[in-house]
């Protein structure tokens, strides 16, 4: 839905959260947020969560944070390499401001390399967390597959 948005090679940074409600304080950041942006690329989005996604039992697959209304992104995007400190300051920035209205909680898809593993953890929820780093001590013991927001392989 979004390759278009997104080409290979230009340059990136993502933040994201799970949103409960709407609330007033969280659009005027969002607004701030779009009247600031460095890169006329970057962008805010909101992507609603409803129907199929709230139906289907948190413990029926990886994916944790059914009960959000909303997920948020903030994507800072660029061309140039002298732009890096701007956008991503203005990413995280954004994203900050944010933080009152929104969950701890990020989604997988919409993280960046600077994650910390308490993030990459409250992604998944910190059970579930931990069943996928014994599947992945199973499947990929090696860590073959380490490349993304890792899951560290865990002996059970």
């Amino acid at each position: 839905m979004l390759d278009a948005f997104v080409p290979v090679g230009h340059r990136y940074y993502w933040k994201s959260n799970f949103v409960p409600d709407l609330h007033s304080g969280l659009v005027a950041e969002l607004q701030e947020g779009a009247n600031t942006m460095p890169s006329p690329l970057s962008m805010i989005m909101l992507f609603e969560m409803k129907g199929e996604i709230q139906r289907i039992p948190k413990g029926a697959m990886a994916f944790d944070h059914r009960d959000a209304n909303f997920e948020m992104s903030i994507i800072a995007q660029w061309i140039e390499s002298a732009a890096d400190s701007e956008n991503v300051q203005w990413a995280r920035a954004v994203w900050k401001a944010a933080q009152p209205y929104v969950s701890a909680a990020v989604y997988m898809n919409h993280m960046t390399a600077d994650e910390t593993i308490d993030g990459v953890r409250d992604g998944y929820g910190r059970a579930k967390y931990e069943k996928l780093a014994v599947l992945k001590a199973k499947y990929d013991p090696d860590n073959f597959f380490r490349l993304n927001h890792n899951i560290a392989p865990q002996p059970a």
